[in-house]
């Protein structure tokens, strides 16, 4: 019994501490400040206290640590952080640059016409850069000397390449044509003197070529081609090889204007092995065209083609057809295109076929009405649609039907748009569409 008084004063002590709402007791009797998470930083002061956060992190000054911050919609970013919060947009992306990501950024009529200008006019410009850029003066301007669509009687480049085949033995008198770089491979020079080449190196893994690009220039080209890799097939007793990867180069001035990377060809089985996949990028500087080929089936194909370069610029088009069949030389356009769609883009515009065109093929001279009931063209500002487009027969017009139901000619906008870019390159072809006036 004469422990009981200090059992006694224990069982209190210990009630009286767990009231207390700014202090517990421990098994050593003394009292501690409550921290919920456990990070070392008392509940009073976290700046949040229900999750471990010892650095006390508060990016945006709000009194409530980063990893207590919301995120609405999830996508990984913070509410605070994020320019659409309650709908997710991980890309974050902001066209207008307004503070407001794109998917929930509600543009007016006239900003829409405002974005369609720019991204025609954005393009516009992509076009003339690789217009005015180093691989077509140096293709068409200095080595077939193109001009209002004429060439002269003699081009240079037909010089250059005169006499190359005697020196590269490629062995295309043989049935089954295919390059070897073990046999065919080597460094060779250009004489100008007498149209001839000289091999001055020897290689069994590419071949290197260096020419002058023009009759008045020194050997200022390097071609070089490498990486060929093929696949053969077997038909009729014939066997034939098909690449399946190799790269391309122009150099001029020791700078790459020209290139072609067959990335990836994959082919089918049958008598004609059509290709399943095709992946290539051709360089043209200073553009990088991205061309896609693919092909599940052999009755449907998927196109895309993607043009970028450095500065920003972008635009592509992507076409998928199903056939009726296979038999590729009996293809009756009006009967045989079971379906098709397509896409344009031009920067941030995009006009997207909404329905199957192939109907169209079949009729002979469409109503305006067929062509409203089959044809659903939309027209997409930062994939959100911003306008229908509706033929009017009677005035040869396709309108753009926009949000809030006005109504206005396309032309306005893609006449000058297309007749600017064919400005662009009559100095190589000629007119191509003649002035009715």
């Amino acid at each position: 019994m004469k422990h009981f008084p200090k059992l006694t004063l224990r069982w209190s002590t210990y009630v009286l501490c767990s009231a207390l709402i700014f202090q517990s007791c421990d098994a050593d009797e003394s009292g501690d400040l409550p921290d919920e998470d456990g990070d070392g930083i008392e509940d009073s002061v976290d700046n949040c206290p229900g999750l471990s956060n010892p650095d006390q992190a508060d990016a945006n000054d709000d009194g409530i640590g980063d990893v207590c911050e919301g995120d609405t919609d999830e996508d990984g970013i913070l509410d605070y952080l994020d320019n659409c919060p309650e709908t997710p947009n991980e890309d974050q992306k902001d066209f207008d640059e307004d503070g407001i990501g794109d998917v929930c950024d509600e543009t007016t009529v006239e900003e829409d016409k405002t974005h369609i200008q720019s991204a025609l006019d954005g393009t516009y410009n992509c076009i003339r850069n690789l217009k005015n850029g180093d691989a077509i003066g140096t293709i068409l301007d200095d080595m077939m000397e193109l001009s209002n669509g004429d060439t002269p009687d003699e081009v240079w480049m037909n010089a250059v390449m005169e006499n190359l085949g005697s020196t590269i033995d490629t062995g295309d008198e043989e049935e089954s044509f295919r390059l070897v770089m073990s046999d065919i491979g080597g460094v060779f020079e250009f004489n100008k003197s007498d149209s001839s080449w000289t091999e001055t190196n020897s290689s069994t893994s590419k071949i290197e070529l260096h020419f002058p690009t023009s009759k008045n220039a020194a050997n200022n080209a390097v071609l070089v081609l490498d990486n060929y890799t093929d696949k053969s097939f077997t038909t009729d007793d014939s066997t034939y090889y098909l690449p399946t990867s190799a790269s391309l180069s122009l150099s001029v001035d020791a700078i790459e204007v020209v290139g072609l990377s067959i990335n990836e060809v994959v082919y089918g089985t049958g008598n004609v092995p059509l290709p399943t996949k095709v992946d290539v990028d051709i360089f043209l500087k200073p553009s990088n065209f991205h061309i896609v080929l693919e092909s599940p089936v052999d009755t449907k194909f998927n196109l895309n083609l993607e043009v970028s370069n450095e500065e920003g610029c972008g635009y592509g088009v992507e076409v998928d057809v199903e056939l009726a069949h296979n038999q590729y030389d009996d293809i009756d356009i009006d009967t045989d295109i079971k379906s098709l769609t397509a896409g344009i883009h031009l920067e941030h515009l995009s006009v997207v076929t909404a329905s199957d065109l192939s109907a169209l093929f079949s009729l002979q001279d469409p109503t305006e009405e067929e062509i409203n009931e089959l044809v659903d063209l939309d027209l997409l500002i930062n994939d959100f649609k911003v306008a229908d487009v509706e033929y009017n027969g009677s005035e040869d017009i396709l309108y753009l039907i926009f949000k809030d139901e006005t109504k206005e000619d396309a032309f306005n906008y893609f006449e000058d748009f297309f007749e600017d870019v064919l400005g662009l390159v009559e100095s190589y072809t000629g007119e191509l569409i003649e002035d009715e006036n």
